[in-house]
């Protein structure tokens, strides 16, 4: 049994074991219960992992770096299953590896699993107008003659469209193979997989977990994350480089051996893939770097027809810098980019930064608060410098994330990392383990170990797409009704202001003339302010625009305050009701309201019968033409109510509630241009 050490990470499983199409679990496989694969080699000389050998200075640097970095939720971004895939027997299921896309807009991609023989596929799922099309171009079968197993790893397309990866098992000594899956001559013929080289254990290593790399000259450079050193079985660096005359035999070469003994400060167990800079190659251990055991960055030198190994960066763990780097190193703007599954402030993975030799802690993952956290997969740039990644955990429902972040304006502040969607399971996807494809218009293209179709036990993975959210602006508005309840015919209500908030993400737009009165009755209804049409409405901010009811004629009114502007459902109404009154039936509201007065005490019988009287002698009056007279008694009326309340009978709210509602009945028959409507 192959030993890892003290070190080794058990593999986090869902409740109830192995996340597999209906398998059981095997020692090859890459989560069985250790997390490892059981080899029949011993590594010796593991130095068990006793503490942080940290430097204060240096724990307290990088832990506050850590810390000025923001997390914050984003506007809702679009996500969509592409594919979800149905295991054995079928298409595949459980894609570990990452995506590679052509020229017209196929993507390609391998999973671990199902397939004719359950030993995993190579896909290829075809862009149309109507979506995509799901092909397997090939089911793997390690049981016969001499092919792989389990392909793990993303692949690599050269010019004319072949396609290059690694299977962890299989081939003729079942410790892996590099293949190469070619296009059919014509179209709608079959693709053809070609092993390239199948690894011995022996000689030179076995397992690889990750994806290639190809130079210029068709070379293909890879890690295998067990084997080389027989003395440690720490994982290599191969080359394999293409024969002289086509159908020949590729060469395989181990550039470099890990040593991993914990006394020179070299890694071991490299679970990522390579990058290639300028010639050199720059990748990860997940182990390893001296004491600390967490894992380092690597460069490998070409010099004089052999290559010299260098290590970058031993990272120093929890709680200040990263632990356990698992994923492909990134290139953009001549550093190095890259994350740990484990370590940081909170202990839950970073993204790092690596400038020369110099390292710097870019993001440290809070596993709190709907954060993301345990990044396995590479980082990916855009044109402005912002990073974008998925976690196999964290998020709303810890089922993984898509993240993004931004770095500081001015280029040396915090960075902000915002999560832009959070896996929620079947029929969703959830634990992504590979990094994302973007294309020119900011859509994001990824897989899920496990989720969607539940033909598998916990889902057998999906391909996802997740869109950026639109900027556009939204309406909020506050009340979205107003009530003017009952007014006298011929007069003006009080006016009521209704607010218009932009709620959106861009600029709200009012033409001039863009509010209006609409409905059944909008005459009824007066705009009294306006400070919305013609004005640009900033996110965040409102504009208000002011109503008043006015009714021509007796009854119930109704109508209609309309916003038209660019946000998408325009336009927005807010409803408008009152209730034009007779000077009849103003009177009489204002004679019930006396008698209640009266009937709670607050006046006595002999004010209640004067009060009354000079109303009911106004009804008169104004249903017998003496327009003039009535409006004499609603005064006199009024001068009562002033002397009650100045007596203290009558309180100032109780008298200015009867005055205001005699001076809207005068104002109703002043305005009157003919005969009062009576019963």
């Amino acid at each position: 049994m192959n030993v890892r050490g003290s070190k080794m990470k058990s593999k986090r499983l869902p409740a109830g074991g192995l996340r597999t199409c209906g398998m059981a679990p095997r020692p090859e496989d890459p989560q069985n219960e250790e997390g490892i694969m059981d080899r029949d080699r011993t590594r010796p000389g593991r130095i068990p992992k006793t503490g942080l050998q940290l430097s204060s200075i240096l724990c307290v640097a990088v832990s506050l770096l850590a810390l000025m970095s923001v997390a914050v939720t984003a506007r809702a971004q679009t996500e969509t299953v592409i594919h979800a895939f149905t295991g054995p027997t079928s298409d595949g299921a459980n894609p570990r590896a990452g995506l590679t896309q052509d020229g017209a807009g196929n993507f390609y991609g391998t999973t671990e699993v199902g397939g004719a023989y359950d030993r995993g596929t190579v896909f290829e799922l075809v862009k149309s107008s109507s979506g995509y099309t799901m092909n397997v171009l090939h089911s793997f079968n390690d049981d016969t003659a001499n092919d792989g197993g389990v392909p793990r790893a993303d692949l690599v397309m050269d010019g004319s469209g072949n396609l290059y990866g690694t299977t962890e098992t299989g081939g003729d000594y079942t410790a892996g193979t590099v293949f190469m899956i070619s296009p059919p001559a014509t179209a709608g013929g079959a693709w053809t997989e070609t092993v390239l080289h199948s690894f011995n254990t022996d000689t030179e290593g076995d397992g690889p977990h990750a994806g290639l790399v190809r130079d210029a000259s068709g070379n293909l450079y890879g890690t295998l994350y067990s084997g080389g050193d027989p003395t440690c079985y720490c994982g290599a660096v191969f080359e394999l480089t293409p024969p002289a005359t086509s159908g020949g035999a590729w060469t395989e070469t181990n550039l470099y051996n890990f040593t991993g003994d914990g006394t020179n400060g070299d890694g071991y167990d490299p679970e990522a893939g390579l990058v290639m800079v300028s010639g050199n190659l720059y990748g990860t251990t997940e182990y390893g770097g001296g004491t600390n055991d967490d894992g380092t960055v690597f460069e490998l030198s070409p010099s004089s027809g052999s290559w010299t190994e260098t290590v970058v960066h031993s990272f120093q763990g929890y709680p200040s810098d990263g632990a356990e780097p698992a994923a492909r190193l990134a290139l953009a703007g001549g550093n190095l980019y890259g994350t740990t599954s484990s370590g940081g402030a909170n202990d839950g993975g970073t993204v790092f930064e690596l400038s020369g030799s110099a390292e710097t802690v870019l993001y440290s993952f809070t596993s709190t608060g709907g954060d993301a956290k345990e990044p396995y997969a590479a980082v990916i740039m855009d044109g402005t410098g912002n990073l974008y990644g998925t976690t196999a955990y964290g998020g709303t429902n810890d089922d993984g994330a898509v993240f993004k972040l931004t770095p500081s304006s001015g280029g040396s502040g915090a960075w902000t990392e915002t999560t832009l969607h959070s896996f929620t399971n079947v029929p969703d996807g959830y634990q992504p383990y590979a990094s994302l494809l973007r294309d020119a218009s900011g859509n994001l293209f990824g897989t899920t170990v496990y989720g969607g179709d539940s033909s598998c036990q916990f889902g057998c993975g999906i391909v996802f797409e997740v869109s950026p959210a639109t900027s556009a602006p939204a309406v909020t508005l506050s009340p979205t009704s107003l009530d003017f309840g009952q007014v006298p015919v011929n007069t003006e209500s009080a006016a009521q202001p209704v607010t218009v908030t932009n709620t959106g993400a861009a600029n709200l737009i009012f033409a001039a003339g863009a509010v209006t009165l609409e409905g059944a009755d909008p005459s009824d209804f007066t705009i009294t302010a306006d400070s919305c049409s013609g004005q640009t409405v900033t996110p965040n901010n409102p504009c208000s625009v002011s109503v008043a009811f006015s009714p021509n004629a007796a009854g119930s009114e109704t109508g209609s305050l309309v916003f038209t502007d660019n946000a998408s459902d325009s336009p927005q109404s807010v409803a408008l009701s009152g209730t034009g009154l007779t000077a009849q039936q103003a009177i009489q509201n204002i004679i019930q309201v006396v008698n209640t007065l009266y009937s709670d005490g607050m006046i006595n019988g002999g004010q209640d019968n004067s009060l009354v009287k000079q109303l009911q002698h106004a009804i008169e009056l104004a249903c017998g033409g003496n327009i003039n007279g009535a409006i004499g008694n609603l005064e006199s009326f009024i001068s009562e109510v002033e002397d009650l309340e100045g007596s203290g009978t009558l309180t100032l709210s109780q008298a200015t509630a009867l005055i205001d509602a005699a001076n809207s009945v005068i104002a109703s028959l002043q305005a009157a241009t003919g005969p009062i409507t009576c019963s």
